[in-house]
């Protein structure tokens, strides 16, 4: 059983790379197009595209992101982490389609919560991010609100409760018994008009699960639906929040802030050097290109660089162990190594830390992400 999901787990990673590779580079393409000057209906058709693009790509990591969460695979951390701030991030997230719905949303969070709690963020993000992409997904009028409350337990634990309320369509009885099955939505034409995998709930409930957690569903047809999560997680600290601090959004990096790096981009897929070579290009850098860690390695011999974005899955040597070479071969005068990669899950981005990379950005890539990790790291 180990062995089989080891290997179901190995072709889960796989997948995840080979259908993610080409929709990252269409979406790339996509939003490079998108900046340049274009008519009408030339800047219409690229947003279609962009926005199927999106969709399919969001239909493609709930079905492997589920079918990982099915074999038990799932690896949580223990980190500790702002709520206040996590809560900030998530409805920061929403606000683009919440103006374009005319929706309106709010949120409450109990004054005296601890400031800090340790738990596995990123799971909690995302359990909190299908919940309230539903909550605004089926919401055509109205409002979508968020409480956080708590309370604190014994050794230091603390219960976490989360509502996610809407006034959206609302669902029927029999519909919330089998709300948490995986691929169900409410009805087929549920389906037709809202679209969606019906992943994403039981994602959020296989989280919470595995977190030690519960979701609750409370809703009427018609009158709307309301989410309440309950985490068990760990305090940090006594130390409290307010009610009326805020947390300060981290400052964007600018183009000023560039750093002359000499980079390197290492990576074998022909259209996926082309997108990073163009977005670097447009930020005014120069670069070299070696189509896997092997190349890398001596390229390196013959060039000092001081930067490079390093794909993982490779063929000859991949990005792991050109990381490690390039590590015990330059120490402290090695370049700074970005990973640039199609796999995304938790333990991809662990794996990268652990084996001494500086930064991960995930594919598809951004502009401002290239703007972030070149203007970071300074110049060795």
């Amino acid at each position: 059983m180990l062995r089989s999901n080891q290997l179901k787990s190995e072709f889960l990673a796989n997948m995840s790379h080979e259908l993610k590779t080409p929709m990252n580079g269409i979406l790339n393409l996509v939003q490079l197009l998108q900046s340049t000057q274009l008519e009408s209906n030339q800047k219409e058709m690229l947003d279609t595209i962009h926005q199927s693009t999106e969709n399919l790509l969001t239909v493609v990591t709930d079905v492997l992101e589920y079918s990982k969460l099915e074999t038990n695979n799932i690896k949580l951390l223990s980190s500790p982490f702002s709520l206040e701030k996590l809560i900030q991030s998530m409805t920061s997230e929403l606000e683009h389609e919440i103006s374009f719905k005319n929706l309106s949303l709010s949120k409450r969070i109990q004054p005296d919560l601890p400031a800090q709690l340790i738990g596995d963020v990123l799971r909690i993000k995302q359990l909190l991010h299908n919940l309230l992409n539903n909550a605004v997904k089926f919401t055509k009028n109205g409002s979508v609100s968020i409480a956080v409350t708590g309370q604190s337990l014994k050794n230091n634990n603390f219960e976490l409760k989360i509502e996610v309320e809407d006034t959206g369509i609302g669902m029927t009885e029999d519909a919330q018994t089998w709300l948490f099955e995986p691929f169900i939505q409410g009805d087929g034409s549920t389906t037709r008009e809202y679209g969606g995998t019906g992943l994403g709930l039981a994602i959020s409930s296989k989280l919470a699960k595995a977190m030690n957690g519960d979701i609750k569903v409370h809703s009427k047809l018609g009158k709307g639906t309301k989410f309440d999560v309950i985490l068990p997680l760990k305090k940090v600290a006594d130390d409290k929040m307010t009610a009326t601090s805020s947390s300060t959004p981290q400052k964007k990096a600018t183009i000023s802030e560039l750093q002359p790096h000499t980079i390197l981009i290492v990576e074998d897929n022909l259209i996926n050097q082309k997108v990073a070579g163009l977005l670097l290009e447009k930020l005014g850098y120069k670069y070299d290109i070696a189509e896997n860690g092997q190349v890398a390695l001596d390229k390196l011999e013959q060039k000092h660089y001081t930067f490079i974005f390093m794909d993982i899955q490779m063929p000859v040597m991949n990005g792991h162990d050109a990381t490690k070479e390039i590590i015990l071969r330059y120490k402290n005068q090695r370049p700074s190594i970005v990973a640039m990669t199609a796999n995304t899950f938790d333990e991809d981005k662990e794996k990268c830390f652990s084996i001494g990379m500086d930064d991960f950005i995930a594919k598809p890539i951004s502009e401002q992400e290239i703007i972030r990790v070149l203007s970071k790291f300074p110049i060795k």
